[in-house]
Protein backbone atom coordinates (compact mmCIF):
# COMPACT_ATOMS: atom_id res chain seq x y z
CA UNK A 1 0.00 0.00 0.00
CA UNK A 2 2.80 2.87 1.03
CA UNK A 3 4.36 1.84 -2.37
CA UNK A 4 1.00 2.25 -4.32
CA UNK A 5 1.18 6.33 -2.57
CA UNK A 6 4.24 6.79 -3.18
CA UNK A 7 3.90 6.47 -6.49
CA UNK A 8 0.37 8.42 -6.63
CA UNK A 9 2.39 10.95 -5.05
CA UNK A 10 5.10 10.86 -7.93
CA UNK A 11 2.62 10.92 -10.72
CA UNK A 12 0.73 13.92 -8.98
CA UNK A 13 3.79 15.51 -8.64
CA UNK A 14 5.34 15.53 -12.09
CA UNK A 15 1.85 16.09 -13.21
CA UNK A 16 1.72 19.02 -11.14
CA UNK A 17 5.16 20.57 -13.07
CA UNK A 18 4.07 19.78 -16.32
CA UNK A 19 0.56 22.12 -16.02
CA UNK A 20 2.86 24.38 -14.51
CA UNK A 21 4.85 24.67 -17.62
CA UNK A 22 2.16 24.31 -19.68
CA UNK A 23 0.55 27.66 -17.99
CA UNK A 24 3.91 29.16 -18.28
CA UNK A 25 4.71 28.88 -21.51
CA UNK A 26 0.92 29.64 -22.46
CA UNK A 27 1.34 33.04 -20.27
CA UNK A 28 4.67 33.68 -22.13
CA UNK A 29 3.08 33.36 -25.42
CA UNK A 30 0.05 35.74 -24.41
CA UNK A 31 2.34 38.16 -23.08
CA UNK A 32 4.77 37.96 -25.77
CA UNK A 33 2.95 40.51 -28.07
CA UNK A 34 3.32 43.21 -25.23
CA UNK A 35 7.07 42.95 -24.40
CA UNK A 36 7.88 46.32 -26.02
CA UNK A 37 5.05 48.25 -23.55
CA UNK A 38 5.90 45.68 -20.74
CA UNK A 39 9.62 46.27 -21.21
CA UNK A 40 10.06 49.05 -22.39
CA UNK A 41 13.09 51.20 -23.07
CA UNK A 42 13.98 53.85 -20.12
CA UNK A 43 14.15 57.15 -21.57
CA UNK A 44 16.29 59.80 -20.25
CA UNK A 45 14.45 63.01 -19.61
CA UNK A 46 16.03 64.75 -22.94
CA UNK A 47 15.57 61.50 -25.30
CA UNK A 48 11.53 61.89 -24.59
CA UNK A 49 11.59 65.41 -25.25
CA UNK A 50 13.29 65.20 -28.46
CA UNK A 51 10.46 62.47 -29.52
CA UNK A 52 7.60 64.73 -28.12
CA UNK A 53 8.54 68.42 -28.35
CA UNK A 54 9.18 68.68 -32.09
CA UNK A 55 5.90 66.96 -32.91
CA UNK A 56 3.94 68.84 -30.66
CA UNK A 57 1.06 71.44 -32.05
CA UNK A 58 0.22 75.23 -30.50
CA UNK A 59 -2.69 77.24 -31.67
CA UNK A 60 -3.40 80.58 -29.50
CA UNK A 61 -6.25 83.05 -29.62
CA UNK A 62 -5.66 86.53 -30.77
CA UNK A 63 -3.47 88.74 -28.80
CA UNK A 64 -0.71 88.38 -26.37
CA UNK A 65 -2.34 86.67 -23.59
CA UNK A 66 -1.03 85.09 -21.14
CA UNK A 67 -3.93 82.62 -22.04
CA UNK A 68 -4.74 79.51 -20.06
CA UNK A 69 -3.28 76.03 -21.56
CA UNK A 70 -4.95 72.96 -22.20
CA UNK A 71 -2.54 69.88 -23.76
CA UNK A 72 -4.49 67.55 -25.95
CA UNK A 73 -4.16 63.95 -25.63
CA UNK A 74 -5.35 62.05 -28.69
CA UNK A 75 -6.26 58.44 -28.29
CA UNK A 76 -4.22 55.50 -29.28
CA UNK A 77 -5.01 56.70 -33.07
CA UNK A 78 -2.32 59.43 -32.89
CA UNK A 79 -2.96 62.65 -34.27
CA UNK A 80 -5.94 62.92 -37.22
CA UNK A 81 -6.40 66.38 -38.54
CA UNK A 82 -10.06 65.74 -39.07
CA UNK A 83 -10.11 64.89 -34.95
CA UNK A 84 -7.33 67.49 -33.88
CA UNK A 85 -8.26 70.48 -36.42
CA UNK A 86 -12.03 70.96 -34.49
CA UNK A 87 -10.88 70.31 -30.78
CA UNK A 88 -7.92 72.45 -30.79
CA UNK A 89 -10.37 75.35 -33.28
CA UNK A 90 -13.17 74.75 -30.29
CA UNK A 91 -10.65 75.51 -27.17
CA UNK A 92 -8.95 78.69 -28.99
CA UNK A 93 -12.51 79.65 -29.78
CA UNK A 94 -13.10 79.39 -25.96
CA UNK A 95 -9.94 81.73 -25.14
CA UNK A 96 -7.52 79.17 -24.58
CA UNK A 97 -4.09 78.08 -25.65
CA UNK A 98 -4.34 74.69 -27.52
CA UNK A 99 -1.27 72.35 -27.28
CA UNK A 100 -1.76 68.94 -29.49
CA UNK A 101 0.48 66.35 -27.70
CA UNK A 102 1.46 63.95 -30.77
CA UNK A 103 3.20 60.43 -29.11
CA UNK A 104 3.23 58.62 -32.27
CA UNK A 105 5.05 60.33 -34.87
CA UNK A 106 8.66 60.73 -32.68
CA UNK A 107 8.55 57.00 -31.91
CA UNK A 108 7.67 55.94 -35.30
CA UNK A 109 4.13 54.41 -34.21
CA UNK A 110 1.10 53.56 -36.08
CA UNK A 111 -2.37 53.37 -34.82
CA UNK A 112 -2.68 49.48 -35.02
CA UNK A 113 0.24 48.95 -32.93
CA UNK A 114 -0.81 51.11 -29.91
CA UNK A 115 -4.57 50.53 -30.74
CA UNK A 116 -3.88 46.61 -29.71
CA UNK A 117 -1.59 47.33 -27.09
CA UNK A 118 1.82 46.28 -28.42
CA UNK A 119 3.03 49.45 -27.32
CA UNK A 120 3.08 52.35 -25.78
CA UNK A 121 0.71 51.78 -22.47
CA UNK A 122 -0.77 54.78 -20.55
CA UNK A 123 1.83 54.57 -17.72
CA UNK A 124 4.52 55.11 -20.44
CA UNK A 125 2.87 57.75 -22.23
CA UNK A 126 2.47 59.93 -19.10
CA UNK A 127 5.99 60.84 -19.11
CA UNK A 128 4.85 62.83 -22.63
CA UNK A 129 2.70 64.96 -20.58
CA UNK A 130 5.16 65.51 -18.31
CA UNK A 131 7.58 67.04 -21.21
CA UNK A 132 5.30 68.81 -23.07
CA UNK A 133 4.38 70.73 -19.67
CA UNK A 134 7.37 71.51 -19.10
CA UNK A 135 7.78 72.88 -22.64
CA UNK A 136 4.59 74.77 -22.91
CA UNK A 137 5.92 76.46 -19.67
CA UNK A 138 8.59 78.13 -21.74
CA UNK A 139 5.95 79.97 -23.98
CA UNK A 140 5.65 83.64 -23.83
CA UNK A 141 1.67 82.98 -24.04
CA UNK A 142 1.15 80.80 -21.89
CA UNK A 143 -0.46 81.35 -18.67
CA UNK A 144 1.24 78.80 -16.13
CA UNK A 145 -0.64 78.97 -13.31
CA UNK A 146 -3.48 77.98 -15.54
CA UNK A 147 -2.62 74.47 -17.19
CA UNK A 148 -5.20 71.81 -17.80
CA UNK A 149 -5.41 68.80 -19.49
CA UNK A 150 -7.52 66.89 -21.67
CA UNK A 151 -7.74 63.34 -23.26
CA UNK A 152 -9.57 60.95 -25.34
CA UNK A 153 -9.60 57.08 -24.85
CA UNK A 154 -6.21 55.83 -24.35
CA UNK A 155 -4.91 60.47 -24.04
CA UNK A 156 -7.76 59.63 -21.05
CA UNK A 157 -5.52 56.76 -19.65
CA UNK A 158 -2.92 58.39 -20.24
CA UNK A 159 -3.87 61.12 -18.16
CA UNK A 160 -5.51 59.03 -15.32
CA UNK A 161 -1.93 57.35 -14.95
CA UNK A 162 -0.25 60.66 -15.08
CA UNK A 163 -1.64 62.10 -12.39
CA UNK A 164 -1.65 58.46 -10.27
CA UNK A 165 2.39 59.43 -10.28
CA UNK A 166 2.02 62.67 -8.58
CA UNK A 167 4.41 64.71 -10.66
CA UNK A 168 7.27 61.94 -9.66
CA UNK A 169 9.10 59.40 -12.31
CA UNK A 170 6.36 57.75 -14.54
CA UNK A 171 7.08 54.73 -16.68
CA UNK A 172 10.29 54.28 -18.49
CA UNK A 173 11.42 57.48 -17.78
CA UNK A 174 14.99 57.79 -15.97
CA UNK A 175 14.14 61.37 -13.64
CA UNK A 176 11.81 64.36 -13.96
CA UNK A 177 12.40 67.76 -12.49
CA UNK A 178 10.45 68.55 -9.31
CA UNK A 179 6.97 69.03 -9.51
CA UNK A 180 6.30 67.85 -13.26
CA UNK A 181 2.70 68.51 -12.66
CA UNK A 182 2.97 71.96 -11.22
CA UNK A 183 0.37 74.51 -12.51
CA UNK A 184 -1.82 71.80 -13.79
CA UNK A 185 -5.62 72.98 -12.39
CA UNK A 186 -8.01 70.75 -13.76
CA UNK A 187 -8.31 66.98 -16.39
CA UNK A 188 -11.30 66.26 -18.68
CA UNK A 189 -10.89 62.94 -20.26
CA UNK A 190 -13.34 61.66 -22.62
CA UNK A 191 -14.40 57.83 -22.92
CA UNK A 192 -11.07 56.68 -20.96
CA UNK A 193 -9.72 53.17 -21.03
CA UNK A 194 -10.04 52.29 -17.34
CA UNK A 195 -9.27 48.43 -17.68
CA UNK A 196 -6.11 46.13 -16.44
CA UNK A 197 -3.16 47.38 -16.74
CA UNK A 198 -4.17 51.22 -15.76
CA UNK A 199 -2.27 52.06 -13.18
CA UNK A 200 -4.64 54.56 -11.44
CA UNK A 201 -7.10 51.46 -10.77
CA UNK A 202 -4.98 51.54 -7.79
CA UNK A 203 -2.77 54.22 -7.05
CA UNK A 204 -4.66 56.82 -7.97
CA UNK A 205 -5.63 59.62 -4.88
CA UNK A 206 -5.02 63.19 -6.85
CA UNK A 207 -6.22 66.38 -5.53
CA UNK A 208 -6.59 67.76 -9.43
CA UNK A 209 -10.06 68.23 -10.38
CA UNK A 210 -11.37 65.74 -12.55
CA UNK A 211 -14.00 65.46 -15.01
CA UNK A 212 -14.64 61.66 -16.88
CA UNK A 213 -17.10 62.00 -20.02
CA UNK A 214 -18.18 58.40 -20.24
CA UNK A 215 -20.29 56.46 -23.21
CA UNK A 216 -23.01 54.21 -22.18
CA UNK A 217 -23.06 52.75 -25.63
CA UNK A 218 -19.03 52.29 -25.84
CA UNK A 219 -18.49 49.30 -26.87
CA UNK A 220 -14.80 50.45 -27.34
CA UNK A 221 -14.12 50.59 -23.46
CA UNK A 222 -16.25 50.02 -20.47
CA UNK A 223 -17.73 52.88 -19.22
CA UNK A 224 -18.95 50.70 -16.10
CA UNK A 225 -15.22 50.60 -15.44
CA UNK A 226 -14.60 54.14 -15.40
CA UNK A 227 -18.01 54.48 -13.79
CA UNK A 228 -17.15 51.98 -10.52
CA UNK A 229 -13.40 53.93 -10.78
CA UNK A 230 -15.11 57.65 -10.41
CA UNK A 231 -17.68 56.45 -7.82
CA UNK A 232 -14.88 54.90 -5.79
CA UNK A 233 -12.46 58.23 -6.05
CA UNK A 234 -15.67 60.05 -5.29
CA UNK A 235 -16.38 58.37 -1.93
CA UNK A 236 -12.47 58.87 -0.60
CA UNK A 237 -13.41 62.52 -1.37
CA UNK A 238 -11.82 63.45 -4.48
CA UNK A 239 -13.05 65.93 -6.52
CA UNK A 240 -13.97 64.14 -9.70
CA UNK A 241 -17.42 64.36 -11.42
CA UNK A 242 -18.39 61.49 -13.33
CA UNK A 243 -21.04 62.10 -16.47
CA UNK A 244 -22.34 59.35 -18.75
CA UNK A 245 -24.17 60.14 -21.56
CA UNK A 246 -26.50 56.79 -21.78
CA UNK A 247 -27.28 56.76 -26.04
CA UNK A 248 -23.53 57.61 -26.95
CA UNK A 249 -20.75 55.24 -28.17
CA UNK A 250 -17.04 55.35 -28.32
CA UNK A 251 -16.23 58.61 -30.53
CA UNK A 252 -19.46 60.65 -30.13
CA UNK A 253 -18.29 63.74 -30.27
CA UNK A 254 -15.96 62.94 -34.16
CA UNK A 255 -18.07 64.64 -36.73
CA UNK A 256 -18.49 61.59 -39.37
CA UNK A 257 -18.12 58.87 -36.97
CA UNK A 258 -20.33 55.97 -37.07
CA UNK A 259 -20.70 57.19 -33.49
CA UNK A 260 -21.25 60.83 -34.11
CA UNK A 261 -23.99 61.95 -31.96
CA UNK A 262 -24.33 66.03 -32.18
CA UNK A 263 -26.59 66.24 -28.76
CA UNK A 264 -24.40 64.75 -26.78
CA UNK A 265 -21.44 66.07 -28.23
CA UNK A 266 -22.65 69.81 -27.39
CA UNK A 267 -23.72 68.67 -23.83
CA UNK A 268 -20.31 67.33 -23.09
CA UNK A 269 -18.82 70.95 -24.65
CA UNK A 270 -21.05 72.83 -22.02
CA UNK A 271 -19.80 70.75 -19.35
CA UNK A 272 -16.28 70.91 -20.40
CA UNK A 273 -17.04 74.59 -20.82
CA UNK A 274 -18.24 75.01 -17.58
CA UNK A 275 -15.45 73.07 -15.61
CA UNK A 276 -13.05 74.40 -16.95
CA UNK A 277 -14.13 78.27 -16.37
CA UNK A 278 -14.39 76.77 -13.00
CA UNK A 279 -11.36 75.42 -12.11
CA UNK A 280 -8.99 77.91 -14.15
CA UNK A 281 -8.41 81.70 -12.19
CA UNK A 282 -9.46 84.99 -13.59
CA UNK A 283 -6.29 86.07 -14.50
CA UNK A 284 -5.38 85.37 -18.21
CA UNK A 285 -6.95 87.10 -20.91
CA UNK A 286 -9.84 86.18 -22.83
CA UNK A 287 -10.69 86.80 -26.44
CA UNK A 288 -13.09 90.11 -27.44
CA UNK A 289 -16.47 88.68 -28.00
Amino acid sequence: MPAVNNRTRKLAFRLSIFLLLIVTLLSFIGLWPYKNTILADTQSWQQLNDIVIPHMAIETPTGNGPFPVVLIIPGCEGVKPERAEPRMDWLVKQGYMAVMVDSHTGRGLDEDTVCRGYALWGAERAGDIYVALEAIRQHPKADTDNIALLGYSHGGWTIHDALSYHGNTSYALASVPPDALQSVKAAIVYYPYCGLPSRARYTYSNPTPLLIINAGKDTTVNPTECEAMANKWITRGLPVRSITYPEAGHGFDISGHKNANPTAHQQALSAVAQFLNEAFSPKAEKPAP
